[in-house]
């Protein structure tokens, strides 16, 4: 790209933020931030230091107290409060220019990645000052705030859990590209709203969302970004950008109530470790809001975009819900085939997906499979996945009729790193799941069963804007109760079956793998 004295993506992004603000007053937000609170006007300084996330521990602290209703609204106590949350929790004052305007987008990029994750190296959050610094704030307020000293005691203890997982997240990361890390940790901060850049009402918002991409699209051109597409205008990067905010409205308006900020950082990451979510194939979690997809994808493709570049805006996949592609509400239901050829992809802890098999379900002998002999429904073999194939095992007895051919289908979810460390399907029972063929008509559909693992296998899918959780049965034996508290779902939406016929777009979820039908 060009060097050039253009207004940078990012200034314009941070302009565009803190002029919207203004223009909207309270209705804006930052609604859910303590910094609403503030009798200064939001200024592109305090925007862009949101987005570097230069001062956490500083939003973090102040929306703990916020929470707890320990900010005043107005008045000489306010200003006292946060004249001293500037002075002892900021790390980036006021008074100290990021001169983001002036730097290269490398360097640029290198600020961002200081502090994602923070309290690593180089981080400017800094929690070696930190204790005398809140002892300094206690002693000072806490003679008109009784209720001021346990919270900030709650805030240090729930802060430490926090510098471990980064600190955790920043040795595995260490050599990982900024824009890995970044998307590690957006989703999480989107769904803890860790500082006003999270809970902007902005997000909610067709008409500003559209303008912005726009001018994120002339700033791309002027200093010279390669566009999305490869082609000449940036275009596809504004297309890009509505599609996930149409993504995120869809998801909002099916809110499930759902609120992840009371959850610690920790739980929160690790609820998206255990749904295998990625932004490159987002879908929604359990026991997290069911907008969080759309909205991680829409700060993605906006504000870290603005600093990477277009080319790494993602496009949300899965059919986006218009004015013109709403259906009638259907009831879920288990006998949707799957017609023509089908697709089953794992998806690895990493992000990455791998193709693990196909079937074309028109032929009248699909390839790769073979009958499931002294089945009397015509069943073909197609998968049996499950931890390590041992030889020596004794295999369950649905497939004792065919146990000669059972390694030619047998798909092994364990992966082992060059330390010798077990790193994907841990917890998968040697037999863990099958998946058969059942004629339908002149063509198949895929049959899902459990083989009698010990932590049992369930299916995901997204059916009326709700997830729908369809446990196959198990020697585990838990109710449809259970499973409800396992994967945070609504028990109504949890069923227990000994077999389910799978539908495109389903999830497969085993005890520490997941893969997923196209």
């Amino acid at each position: 790209m060009k060097a050039v004295n253009e207004v940078k993506p990012i200034n314009v992004l941070a302009r565009f933020i803190a002029a919207w603000i203004r223009e909207h007053g309270e209705d804006a937000a930052p609604f859910d931030s303590f910094e609403a609170l503030r009798a200064e006007p939001i200024e592109q300084k305090d925007v862009e230091r949101w987005i570097l996330n230069c001062n956490y521990t500083y939003y973090r602290l102040g929306d703990t107290l916020f929470g707890h209703d320990l900010i005043p609204a107005g008045g000489d106590e306010a200003v006292e409060l946060f004249a001293l949350l500037d002075a002892n929790i900021k790390s980036i004052r006021d008074s100290n220019p990021l001169n983001l305007r002036s730097k290269q987008p490398d360097a640029i990029l290198g600020e961002l990645g200081k502090d994602w994750p923070p309290y690593c190296k180089r981080s400017r959050n800094n929690i070696s000052k930190l204790s005398p610094r809140l002892q300094e704030l206690v002693r000072c307020l806490a003679p008109g705030n009784p209720g001021l000293a346990p919270v900030v005691q709650d805030f240090v203890r729930e802060l430490a859990g926090e510098v471990r997982f980064y600190r955790n997240l920043g040795g595995r990361a260490a050599d990982a590209p900024i824009a890995k890390r970044c998307r590690d940790l957006l989703p999480i901060w989107c769904a803890k709203g860790i500082n006003p850049l999270y809970t902007l009402l902005l997000w909610e918002n067709e008409q500003a969302v559209s303008a912005l991409a726009d001018q994120l699209a002339q700033a791309f051109a002027a200093n010279g970004y390669p566009s999305f597409d490869g082609g000449s205008k940036h275009d596809a990067y504004c297309g890009v950008v509505r599609a996930a905010q149409r993504l995120y409205l869809a998801e909002l308006d099916e809110a499930d109530g759902k609120d992840a900020r009371q959850l610690s950082i920790e739980r929160i990451a690790g609820l998206l470790d255990e749904g295998f979510f990625s932004l490159e194939h987002p879908s929604p979690v359990p026991g997290l809001p069911v907008w969080l997809p759309g909205k991680a994808l829409l700060i993605w493709n906006t504000v870290i975009c603005s600093i990477a570049g277009p080319r790494e805006a993602i496009r949300p996949t899965g059919p986006i819900r218009t004015a013109t592609t709403l259906e009638p509400a259907k009831p879920p239901t288990m006998v949707q085939s799957v017609y023509g050829e089908a697709l089953l992809r794992r998806c690895l802890r990493s992000g990455v997906r791998e193709l693990a098999g196909t079937v074309d379900l028109s032929a009248q002998e699909p390839e790769g499979t073979l009958p499931l002999s002294g089945d009397g429904e015509g069943r073909r073999l197609w998968r049996v996945i499950g931890g390590v194939f041992d030889e020596r095992a004794r295999v369950p007895d649905v497939l004792e009729p065919v146990s000669q051919d059972v390694p030619q289908h047998f798909l092994s979810t364990a992966r082992i790193d060059d330390r010798g460390n077990q790193i994907e399907g841990i917890g998968d029972s040697r037999y863990h799941v099958l998946l058969s063929l059942v004629p339908d008509g002149s063509a198949w559909t895929i049959e899902a069963r459990d083989l009698g693992s010990k932590n049992g296998t369930y299916i995901t899918r997204q059916r009326d804007g709700r997830t729908h959780v369809f446990v196959l049965a198990s020697r585990d034996g838990a109710s449809a109760d259970a499973w409800a508290l396992r994967t945070g779902t609504d028990v109504d939406h949890v069923s227990v079956h000994d077999t389910v016929l799978l539908e495109r777009g389903d999830a497969i979820q085993l005890c520490g793998s997941r893969f997923e039908l196209l």
